[in-house]
C-alpha cells in the first residue's frame, strides 16, 4: 500500500489593501430645512429656519430664528428676530427685537426697540424707544441709552455695599 499525498487546498484570494478607507455611515441625521411651532412647546429644535408663534423652545439652533409671542431658553443662530417674546440666552450675528425681554445676548449687530435687556454684548447696537439695559458692552451704540445703573449709581451701590459689609463684619466680631 502506497500513501498518496493529501491534496493541497487552493490558495485563498485576499483583497488588495485599499489606500482610501470607506466612509463611515453618518450617525447624525441631516437637520430639517424648517420647523414651525404654533401654540406648543418642544425641548430642543435644530433646523435651517425656526419659526415660533405663541410657543416655546428650550434650546434652538438654526441659521434663522423668528419668535412671535413666545419664549426660547437658549438660542443660537446667524439671525434672530423677536417680537413680544422672551429669550434667556442668545448668541447671534444679527438680532432684531421689539417689545421683548432678553436676559443675556451676544451679537455682532443688535437692533432693539422698547425691550428690557439684562446683559447685551455686541459690536454695534441700535436702541430705539424706551429700552432699559442693565449691562451694555458695545463697540458702537446708536440711540438713547437708558442704563438702569450708570457710573454714579454703580459708585453709590459699591459704597453702600462696602459700608454694609463693614458693619456686618464689625457686628460679627462682637
Amino acid at each position: 500500500m502506497t500513501a498518496e499525498p493529501l491534496p493541497t487546498p487552493p490558495p485563498t484570494e485576499r483583497p488588495e489593501p485599499s489606500a482610501v478607507a470607506p466612509e463611515p455611515a453618518s450617525t447624525t441625521p441631516e437637520r430639517p430645512a424648517s420647523i414651525s411651532l404654533v401654540q406648543g412647546g418642544i425641548e430642543r429644535a435644530e433646523a435651517d429656519r425656526i419659526e415660533v408663534a405663541v410657543g416655546g423652545i428650550g434650546a434652538a439652533v438654526a441659521d434663522s430664528i423668528t419668535l412671535r409671542v413666545g419664549g426660547i431658553g437658549a438660542a443660537k443662530a446667524e439671525r434672530i428676530e423677536i417680537a413680544a417674546g422672551q429669550v434667556g440666552a442668545a448668541a447671534t450675528g444679527t438680532l432684531h427685537a421689539r417689545v421683548s425681554a432678553l436676559s443675556l445676548v451676544a451679537a455682532r449687530h443688535a437692533e432693539v426697540e422698547r425691550s428690557l435687556i439684562q446683559t447685551l454684548v455686541a459690536q454695534e447696537v441700535r436702541l430705539g424707544g424706551r429700552t432699559p439695559v442693565l449691562l451694555l458692552i458695545a463697540q458702537r451704540v446708536e440711540g438713547g441709552v437708558r442704563p438702569l445703573l450708570d457710573w454714579r449709581g454703580a459708585l453709590a451701590a459699591g459704597a453702600a455695599f462696602a459700608a454694609l459689609s463693614f458693619l456686618l463684619r464689625r457686628l460679627g466680631r462682637d
